[in-house]
This record gives C-alpha cells, sequence and structure tokens, in this order.
C-alpha cells in the first residue's frame, strides 16, 4: 500500500507540469514550450544584462536568419517575463526588418536557481536571401531604382526608407512621371506599397508590381508598335525639327481614328488599348492619351523632346503634347484633334489652346515669344 501510495505522488508530479526537484535545482517552464536545438558555437548562450541588450539580441538573430536562440538573463535588472513578451511583439510589429521577415517568434522561459533562461525560436516568411538584399534607397535614388525594376519586370522591389511621406499615393506619382516619360514601357504597371511597419520615420518599404501582360506578349506588342512607326516615318528621313513634328502628327492624324466614345465616357484604365500608343499604333484607334503617348514614341526615334500633358478637355480627361520649336520654345499639340488635310500642324501656346483645356503641373510654360512668332511668320 506504501508503494502504491508513492507512486501516485510521483505520478502527480510529473502529470503537473508547473515545477519539478531536479539535482537540487528549482525549475520553472512558461507554458510556451518550443524544443530547442542542440547548441552549436554559432549558437551560444546570450548573456543579457537589461531591456536594451534584449531587443538587441533579438534583432541579431533576426539579422542572422538564425532559427533558436538561447538567452540567459544575468542580473537583470527588470521584469523578465514581461519584458521578453513585449520585446518579442516589439520585433514582430515596430522593427522593421522583424516586421518584413518574421511570421511570429515563440519562447519558453525557465527559471534556474536565481536566474532565468530563455530558448526562442523564430519563424521566418522571408528568406534569408531576401533578408540580406534589402538596401537604402534615398527619395533621389528611388526613380530609378522603379524603373530598373520594372524594366527587368521585378515582382518584388523592397529597401530600407527613411522619407515618412513616401505613401501609396507618392508611388502612384512615380509611376505616373516613369510611364509617361519613359519609352521602355508599353503599359503602366500598378504597384501596390506595404510599409514594415505600417508607418515610422524608418522602415522597410515593399513594392509589388502587377503587369498585365507576360513578358513574351509586352515584347510582341512593343514589336508590332515599332514596325507601325517605321511605317509612319518613312519618306521622312530629310525632315527635321518642327517639319518632321509637322509631319508625322498629320500622318499619325489621319493613320488613327478618335475614339470619342472612350474618351466620353472617363473610364480610363492603364491597361486599356486605347489609352496607349498600342491602340494608336497597332489598332489605329485610340483615346487622346494614346494619340499623346504615340506621338512621344514617334519622335523619340528620332531624338526629339516630346512630353506628354495630362489634363481635361471640355470637362473630360484628356492628353495631348508639349513639343519645342526650331527657336526652343515650346508649344502644345494635339495629334488627336488635328485635321490631316492641313498642309501643316498648328502649334500653341498656353493662351491660344484654347478654353476648353485645363491642366495642372510641373509643365514647360508655353508663352508667347515675339521675336520668335515673327521669324516663324517671315
Amino acid at each position: 500500500m506504501k508503494k502504491r501510495f508513492l507512486a501516485l505522488i510521483s505520478a502527480a508530479l510529473i502529470l503537473s507540469g508547473c515545477s519539478v526537484i531536479t539535482d537540487g535545482e528549482y525549475r520553472y517552464s512558461e507554458p510556451h514550450s518550443i524544443s530547442p536545438p542542440s547548441y552549436s558555437d554559432s549558437s551560444a548562450v546570450i548573456e543579457l544584462a537589461s531591456r536594451e541588450e534584449l531587443d538587441a539580441a533579438l534583432l541579431d538573430l533576426v539579422e542572422r536568419h538564425l532559427s533558436y536562440g538561447r538567452l540567459r538573463f544575468t542580473s537583470y535588472g527588470g521584469d523578465v517575463r514581461s519584458d521578453l513578451a513585449d520585446a518579442c511583439v516589439k520585433l514582430t510589429g515596430s522593427e522593421p526588418l522583424g516586421a518584413f521577415g518574421v511570421y511570429y517568434v515563440n519562447y519558453s522561459l525557465d527559471l534556474i536557481v536565481s536566474q532565468y533562461e530563455a530558448d526562442v525560436s523564430i519563424t521566418y516568411k522571408r528568406t534569408a536571401a531576401e533578408c540580406a538584399a534589402l538596401g537604402e534607397i534615398s527619395g533621389e535614388e528611388l526613380p530609378s531604382a522603379i524603373e530598373d525594376a520594372l524594366t527587368k519586370r521585378t515582382v518584388s522591389l523592397a529597401f530600407y526608407c527613411d522619407d515618412p511621406d513616401f505613401d501609396s499615393a507618392a508611388l502612384d506619382a512615380e509611376l505616373d512621371g516613369l510611364y509617361f516619360s519613359a519609352s521602355s514601357l508599353l503599359y503602366r504597371p500598378e504597384g501596390e506599397l506595404i510599409s514594415y511597419p505600417a508607418s515610422g520615420e524608418r522602415r522597410i518599404c515593399e513594392i509589388v508590381f502587377t503587369y498585365p501582360y507576360s513578358y513574351q506578349e509586352t515584347a510582341s506588342r512593343l514589336s508590332q508598335v515599332e514596325l507601325a512607326i517605321d511605317g509612319l516615318l518613312d519618306g521622312t528621313e530629310e525632315l527635321e525639327g518642327e517639319e518632321l513634328i509637322s509631319a508625322a502628327a498629320l500622318r499619325l492624324a489621319e493613320y488613327a481614328e478618335f475614339d470619342f466614345e472612350k474618351e466620353q465616357a472617363g473610364e480610363y484604365s492603364p491597361w486599356a488599348q486605347a489609352y496607349t500608343a498600342y491602340g494608336a499604333l497597332v489598332q489605329r484607334k485610340a483615346a487622346g492619351e494614346g494619340f499623346a503617348l504615340a506621338m512621344k514614341r514617334i519622335l523619340a526615334r528620332r531624338g526629339l523632346d516630346c512630353i506628354v500633358v495630362r489634363g481635361e478637355l471640355d470637362g473630360v480627361p484628356h492628353s495631348w503634347n508639349i513639343v519645342y520649336l526650331d527657336s526652343g520654345e515650346p508649344r502644345h499639340i494635339d495629334v488627336s484633334l488635328a485635321d490631316p488635310e492641313s498642309e501643316r500642324l498648328s502649334f500653341f501656346t498656353d493662351v491660344e489652346l484654347g478654353d476648353g483645356y485645363s491642366w495642372s503641373g510641373d509643365y514647360p510654360e508655353c508663352a508667347f515669344d515675339a521675336q520668335s512668332e515673327a521669324e516663324e511668320a517671315s
């Protein structure tokens, strides 16, 4: 009977899971149970004496992309349980690298005699290579970095960002600027901005790009666009400056049809063919933006500057171009509404363009220059 009683006591101690006496040591385990690995020299016990050291130790584990770590709280000047729980939340919630790379942190906390030890387990959502590839990109470097990513059809661009004002609206502005200035993009890509953490002076920003067509399909369409430009420029080899602009614009106005319904509907989509150079040059039917982008590509082929202006015409979204006269003066042209039967394209100042046109943004001022106009008239 006595043996049976002792066996029941032993079983109760084992099953309780709260505390046991082993080799003279008192050990208490938190309910966050994990199976720690066999520690090698590369994962030695980390001695900690303060909360600052605790935060640094957890971040160091993530920077080295280690899945496990053992922490020993020696002469620790704080509440170990509370600080460890809070430090794990901080790591994944407000520390950029932790928020970007870590799914969650699990740990078990043991009290050995008079000091705590913790086994920490880290589960990652990013590979070590993805974390190591992170670099700093300044505001000045960002446009070229995004353009390079788009040229390579990168799906995700992640980087450290110190600009608290960089948000989804700023990203859209960058994408617009690149699309309407870079001739390498046939369609405007969409980009989703994800920040780790969601706010703060220092974050990891990740831009996830979406492309409307596969690389092969896009390359095929670009090839078709280039062939159409070849045809439109055929026979203009001897023309330069204003004569070339006028000839190319009038040929395009005759070649493609203005899609009045798309223009008036105002159902703009960055991937809709009517709003692209592909619509104007291959499908031969486009809204104002398609004509403006096509004209930009045509003149870029001959090394001439051409700006796409996005504004409104009679309250409806509309696009046209600004080009440069032989004198260097900027002027508006609207190829979508040009008369292909005209002998010469009309070039307009801001005032001459008409009351129905309106725009805002950083576009060159197309002002009246008396000397240039006199020379042009003569």
